[in-house]
């Protein structure tokens, strides 16, 4: 009996089921969670900054100042982007 007794180790669920509204009630309750998140993340981000020389960002812009065209990318295509706009500023390119 103690194999079938309720666990937070192994927890288990069966038979519920729960519609779309109540399913974006807890969404958008665990909000709460992120809503800080970008502060968090730049406060730590400084405090590694200080200790390596490293800097990290939510968002950075490489590129003439006065660009014509512009990409706007996330993950790690942005360093080939970078690499692309260089080059193409080397060129000449307002990118």
């Amino acid at each position: 009996h103690h194999d079938l007794a309720m666990n937070p180790r192994h927890p288990h669920v069966q038979g519920t089921s729960q519609g779309p509204d109540i399913f974006f009630q807890c969404v958008e309750a665990g909000n709460s969670f992120y809503d800080n998140l970008a502060d968090l993340f730049e406060a730590k981000s400084k405090l590694v900054e200080q200790k390596t020389g490293v800097r990290y960002a939510l968002y950075a812009y490489y590129g003439h100042p006065e660009a014509e065209y512009v990409i706007v990318v996330m993950g790690s295509g942005a360093v080939t982007c970078s690499e692309t706009a260089k080059y193409l500023q080397e060129k000449g390119e307002k990118v």
